[in-house]
């Protein structure tokens, strides 16, 4: 159907139709190379049945002849001395689609693209509607497109100025018939006047400014680089264009169907696709001085086009922080983005707006005000509300004016000048691929000049500058003919985007410093990298590459390559299962992963883990800091006397400190030691041998499934322990860390008095039942608010006091002795561990990158 009305009128279809702000906001989408998703066969039809009877007349004028009919109906294209048919009209309705007459001798023509057709036209039986086009009232014509697989051709015919049959006046595409045909072919029907070779990739394309149809012929036959994407598939000559191309383009990029591929005859005719863009333009806030855009047509690529706009950046990054109201104004449109955190019992977010509150005391900044929800009440719990502190630097006086006039700066005569420096126009300009995204706002503040704070939007700017690519189906064919049609309205680009080649450098950076753990600040400062680069910063090869965040996002790519099932959870479970293919049992480091309820990881090397049968006591803390988001690594060390020295001998991962969720940690620990080193991992109290302490840091859930884990474990025929209370077995084994507990004596030191203080530091070296019990009433019935509540927490746990104070632990005084009473070993384990490895790290890579340092060596020599 497009072949017989043509592109023009489809595309008046569309606009006719379709929402423009619909069609503005996806030219891509509505453009004609996109028709067959967009255009309805059904629909076009019938409006152009209903067009083309709105234009034509009810019936062919009786009372004049052709030559004085009214000149808002005439022809516009002057008519060859051949005659139109005079066979009276019929009183049928009129056909839409006119019977094509064909005829033996073409007419060549030329045409600027291949979906521009020449158009016949013949006479017909019934009366035919007429277009309203201008023309000069004694000559008609008329051109109508025929379909056929043979040469398109023109057919021209005449008519009588006698004549009353009106004829079918359709517009032909004018190029056709007013441009001549250029020297050089480059497919059946689109020619041009220069073709111009090269052989290195441009970053940025120019435009022919001479008049004259020019193209370029791409010829990368003896680029020796190897042109692949991600996936490794090699990748068409248009993709390797845009790649490097700093302008934006947008349209159909995928070239067509290959069955459809054109001959290009530049190319030795062989068969092309086809993909046309068009520039993607810029984004600009709406403040933005339009005199450093006007006018702008960019044909040759010319840095120093953008210097304007560069100058005008500069000065208004200047004037951000220059002035004491922009310092406010900035932290005002801040808070006002931020939406409440607050979710109601039902899940309903609060809806509340940023306010300016009282504080009942002077901050330690000095400020006597907070920013707080208008939805707060009294009966909410506290902090769950917005509360945003009101920074140091925020001047309060001006803060609380702008919320009582709703974002207005009230002007006494002294911000005058202040107003003054805010009030000039916006320099910020963004490429698509970043002012295209998200809400779209401008960064800076912006206050107009009656002091109103005003929240600048991006807004784009569109161009109408094209790209055509013909370029072989055959992917190791590495020629192009790019033909550019513009010019651009808007400066040439920064080079923000990072080319193919400056990938493919930082990528093997990536990979020659090693890909688990990579930073860019690790990848940057490497001295493989300077060497790969040819000097100290990437930079200097891409300028591009001097943005952090495109070399994270090299990173990130190339750790997915790597790690293709992601690094959470199931990129866990797939390594673990890889590696008990390819790897033998004594070099396995990943053993469990139980998803059920809640997820805990097991790792631990099999010949560390059997030392822990030569250990005195183990110990059990959380680390936080190496791992990112809400996962919490728990580090099981010993002491290994043999070796006089520490040994990290398992990391377990969770997302939860639930008594559940240690639980299922102890039994997964205790089990998997059993498991890969064949031997069952015994307690002194219960066996007799083994284990004469576990040491924790007072976490509550942890201990108290500590004992429910071994209550499961103990055989009252081998311990004589016949309890059920998983409670009363801890003062067996369990001792808590007293470091621990001097951090909170040391915080509830600021709320009491020192005599308090003096007896509940002393609680730890009580003798008898009778003076713990005296202890327990006085911290019941203190004044001390900090005081009771922390008894209130310990009063039912009966394992805590035993588990500090030897006299009512029931371990063996030996065993007292003989073990720490504090977490320092594994404490202190922390940070060397975090210095070589890293810090919030995803849970694979943290998991990848544990087992390093001495104990990794010990292990690799065999010296156990």
């Amino acid at each position: 159907m497009l072949d017989h009305f043509g592109d023009a009128k489809a595309l008046e279809y569309r606009d006719a139709v379709l929402d423009p702000v619909l069609i503005a906001m996806m030219p891509d989408h509505f453009s004609i190379e996109n028709a067959s998703s967009w255009l309805n066969t059904d629909s076009f039809a019938t409006w152009v049945a209903q067009e083309m009877q709105r234009n034509a007349p009810m019936s062919p004028s009786k009372s004049s002849a052709a030559g004085s009919r009214d000149a808002s109906r005439a022809p516009s294209m002057k008519t060859p001395s051949s005659r139109l048919s005079s066979r009276a009209p019929s009183s049928t309705p009129f056909r839409t689609t006119p019977k094509v007459q064909r005829f033996a001798t073409p007419v060549e023509i030329s045409d600027d693209s291949e979906d521009d057709l020449a158009t016949v036209a013949t006479p017909s039986k019934r009366t035919l509607p007429q277009l309203n086009l201008k023309a000069e009232p004694d000559e008609a014509a008329i051109s109508l497109r025929r379909k056929s697989k043979a040469k398109r051709e023109i057919i021209e015919v005449s008519s009588d100025e006698g004549d009353d049959v009106a004829p079918l006046r359709k517009k032909a595409r004018p190029t056709a018939a007013r441009k001549p045909r250029g020297a050089v072919q480059i497919t059946r029907q689109l020619t041009c006047d220069k073709l111009i070779h090269l052989t290195e990739l441009p970053t940025c394309w120019t435009i022919p400014v001479d008049g004259l149809r020019t193209a370029y012929f791409l010829d990368l036959t003896k680029d020796t680089r190897k042109w692949a994407t991600d996936d490794g598939e090699s990748m068409s000559m248009a993709t390797i264009i845009k790649s490097q191309d700093q302008d934006a383009w947008g349209g159909t990029g995928s070239g067509g169907s290959i069955g459809r591929a054109s001959v290009v005859m530049a190319l030795d005719s062989v068969k092309c696709q086809r993909a046309r863009h068009s520039c993607q333009g810029i984004y600009h806030c709406n403040q933005l001085d339009m005199s450093l855009l006007d006018g702008c047509e960019r044909y040759v690529p010319d840095p120093n086009q953008r210097r304007d706009l560069w100058e005008a950046e500069r000065k208004i990054n200047e004037q951000e922080g220059s002035t004491v109201i922009a310092k406010v104004a900035m932290f005002y449109k801040e808070v006002q983005k931020k939406r409440c955190p607050h979710v109601s019992n039902g899940g309903v977010q609060c809806a509340g707006l940023p306010v300016i509150r009282n504080l009942k005391e002077i901050s330690n900044d000095g400020k006597r005000h907070f920013i707080g929800c208008s939805k707060w009440s009294r009966s909410d719990p506290a902090y769950q509300h917005r509360f945003v502190s009101i920074p140091i630097d925020v001047h309060e006086g001006h803060l609380r004016h702008l919320f009582q006039n709703k974002g207005a700066f009230v002007d006494d005569g002294s911000l005058a000048e202040q107003l003054r420096v805010h009030s000039g126009k916006c320099g910020n300009v963004q490429l698509p691929r970043n002012g295209g995204r998200g809400k779209q706002e401008c960064a800076f503040t912006h206050i107009n000049e009656q002091g109103q704070i005003v929240q600048g939007k991006l807004i784009q700017r569109a161009c109408k500058a094209t790209i055509t690519i013909y370029f072989p189906v055959d992917r190791a064919d590495r020629r192009a003919i790019v033909l550019l049609e513009g010019p651009h309205n808007h400066p040439m680009p920064a080079s923000t985007k990072v080319s193919w080649d400056g990938k493919a450098l930082y990528k093997n950076a990536v990979e020659a410093v090693g890909v688990t753990g990579a930073t860019v600040v690790k990848v940057d400062s490497a001295q493989s990298t300077s060497n790969i680069v040819g000097g100290s910063d990437p930079s200097a090869c891409d300028p591009a590459l001097s943005r952090a965040r495109a070399k994270r996002k090299i990173i990130q790519k190339v750790k997915a390559t790597v790690a293709p099932h992601g690094n959470s959870v199931i990129g866990v479970q797939h390594r673990m299962l890889t590696d008990r293919e390819s790897l033998p049992k004594e070099d396995l480091y990943i053993h469990k992963v139980d998803v059920d309820h809640t997820t805990v990881v097991v790792t631990m090397l099999p010949a560390l883990a059997a030392r822990i049968h030569s250990a005195k006591y183990s110990l059990h803390d959380n680390t936080y800091k190496r791992l990112h988001g809400d996962w919490k690594e728990w580090e099981v060390v010993i002491w290994d006397d043999r070796l006089n020295m520490r040994l990290t001998i398992a990391r377990i991962y969770c997302q939860n400190e639930t008594r559940d969720a240690y639980r299922r940690m102890w039994s997964g620990l205790w089990n998997t030691i059993g498991a890969v080193t064949g031997e069952e991992v015994k307690f002194k109290f219960m066996h007799g041998t083994g284990l004469r302490a576990i040491l924790v840091d007072g976490n509550k859930p942890q201990a108290e499934a500590c004992g429910d884990d071994l209550l499961s474990r103990n055989n009252p025929d081998i311990s004589k322990y016949h309890g059920r209370d998983a409670m009363e077995i801890l003062p067996f084994i369990l001792r808590t860390c007293y470091i621990h507990f001097d951090r909170f004596l040391t915080k509830l030191s600021n709320a009491v008095d020192d005599a308090t203080m003096k007896r509940v530091r002393g609680c730890i070296f009580l003798e008898t039942a009778e003076e713990l019990d005296a202890f327990k009433k006085f911290c019941e019935e203190s004044p001390h608010k900090m005081l009771r509540d922390w008894y209130s927490d310990k009063k039912h746990c009966s394992w805590f006091f035993p588990s500090l104070n030897q006299f009512f632990s029931k371990m063996s005084e030996e065993d007292w002795f003989l073990t720490p009473g504090h977490t320092n070993l594994n404490e202190s384990a922390h940070p060397f561990t975090n210095q070589h490895t890293g810090i919030n790290l995803s849970l694979l890579e943290g998991i990848e990158r544990a087992p390093s340092g001495k104990s990794l060596l010990l292990y690799r020599r065999k010296i156990f």
